[in-house]
C-alpha cells in the first residue's frame, strides 16, 4: 500500500521505504560505459542522506559489481541510516555457466554467455553469493529477474520457500513477469508475491493494458523501472552526443539522434509544466510515473551527486489532472514497447 500523505511504501511490517528508490544497474558499470566506484559510492552515500533508503540491483549489473559497491557504501553508513536500508536484489541470470541462453555480451574485454537458471541449486547459490557481495544477513526483497521459458515453477516456489524459512531473504517478488505468470504461480505456490517490477515512463506505459490492471486489482505493489528512460527523460543526453561501444545506448533506437530530438523537443514544450512545479524535466518524469495509478515506487537510475539531487523532490509534486493528461498526450506519439 502507499501512504499518499508520507510518500512512503510499506512492503514489510514495520519497514516503510520511500517511493523513489536507487536504482542500481548503471553502478556496476556493464552496458553504461564501464564504472565509476567513486563517483557511485558518493551517490549511494548522499541518497541515503536524502532519504533514498532503498536500493534495487542485481548479479547481472556488472556482474556482481553492483551488490559488492553497495555492500561497501552499507558499512560505510552511520548505524541509523544502516537500519533503514532495504534492499532488493535479484536472482535468475547467471553468467557463463549452465541454463537456458539468454544473450550473449562484452564486459572489460571478455564474451560473456548470460543464461536464464531457475533451477532451485541456481537461485540458492546466487542468494549466498548476493549476501557475501552486499555484507548482509537478509535480503528484504528477492525477485525473479526473468521468467526462464520450461522450467517448472515448482522448482522456484521450492527455493523460496526454503530461503524465506533460513531468513536468508524477508520477502520476494518477480520482474518482466507476465499476468500469465502470475496466474501460474498462484496455481502451484501459496506464497503471493510482495511486489512486481516492471518497465514504464514516459516513453513505455505497455503495461497499462495488462498487467497494471491486475497488480490493482490484487493490490500488488508496483515497483517501475526505467522511469528515466535511461536519462532521456531527465533531458540530459545531448543530441549530438555519441555512445561509446562498450555502452549499450549506442545500440538502442531510443537513442538515435533523431529520436533524442523528439524527446527534447517533448520535453521543452512542458518547460511551463515544469516551472509550475519547480522542478527539473527529471523530477517530472518520475513525478508522472508515481501519479499514475497502480504504480507504488519508481526505480530511478543512478550513479552521480547531481542525480540524485535532480530527482530529490519528484515524490511530492502532486500533479494536478490536466497537467498528467497534457504530459501523457505529449509523449503519446513516442511510445517504445518491449525491452
Amino acid at each position: 500500500m502507499v501512504d499518499q500523505k508520507t510518500q512512503f511504501l510499506s512492503l514489510l511490517p514495520g519497514r516503510p521505504v520511500p517511493r523513489i528508490w536507487f536504482g542500481a544497474w548503471a553502478i556496476g558499470g556493464w552496458h553504461w560505459g564501464g564504472p565509476n566506484d567513486t563517483a557511485s559510492q558518493q551517490a549511494l552515500l548522499h541518497a541515503f542522506e536524502q532519504g533514498i533508503t532503498a536500493v534495487d540491483t542485481a548479479p547481472i549489473y556488472g556482474f556482481g559489481h553492483s551488490e559488492t559497491l553497495i555492500g561497501k557504501a552499507l558499512r560505510a553508513l552511520p548505524f541509523d541510516l544502516r537500519k533503514q536500508a532495504f534492499i532488493a536484489t535479484k536472482f535468475g541470470l547467471r553468467w557463463n555457466g549452465s541454463g537456458t541462453p539468454f544473450f550473449d555480451t562484452q564486459h572489460q574485454g571478455s564474451s560473456i554467455h548470460v543464461t536464464r537458471n531457475l533451477s532451485k541449486v541456481s537461485i540458492l547459490e546466487e542468494c549466498d553469493a548476493s549476501l557475501r557481495r552486499l555484507d548482509i544477513e537478509a535480503i528484504d526483497l528477492y525477485q525473479v529477474h526473468w521468467p526462464e521459458p520450461g522450467r517448472p515453477l515448482e522448482e522456484v516456489a521450492s527455493a523460496v520457500e526454503t530461503l524465506l524459512a533460513q531468513g536468508k531473504i524477508l520477502a520476494f517478488g518477480f520482474c518482466n513477469w507476465s499476468v500469465e505468470n502470475l496466474i501460474d504461480w498462484n496455481k502451484i505456490s501459496r506464497f503471493r508475491p510482495t511486489a512486481i517490477q516492471e518497465k514504464f515512463s514516459l516513453l513505455n506505459r505497455k503495461i497499462e493494458t495488462g498487467l497494471l490492471q491486475y497488480t490493482v486489482k490484487h493490490q500488488i505493489p508496483v515497483l517501475a523501472y526505467g522511469t528515466m528512460a535511461q536519462g532521456l527523460l531527465a533531458g540530459a543526453v545531448p543530441v549530438e552526443r555519441v555512445f561509446e561501444a562498450s555502452d549499450g545506448r549506442s545500440r538502442s533506437r531510443a537513442f538515435e539522434s533523431g529520436m533524442r530530438m523528439k524527446i527534447r523537443e517533448a520535453l521543452d514544450s512542458l518547460t511551463d509544466i515544469a516551472e509550475k512545479y519547480r522542478c527539473s524535466a527529471a523530477e517530472l518524469a518520475v513525478a508522472f510515473a508515481l501519479c499514475t495509478a497502480g504504480i507504488s515506487a519508481a526505480l530511478v537510475g543512478l550513479r552521480t551527486l547531481t542525480q540524485v539531487d535532480a530527482i530529490n523532490r519528484a515524490a511530492q509534486i502532486p500533479l494536478e489532472p490536466g497537467d498528467y493528461t497534457r504530459i501523457r498526450r505529449t509523449f503519446e506519439p513516442l511510445q517504445f514497447h518491449g525491452h
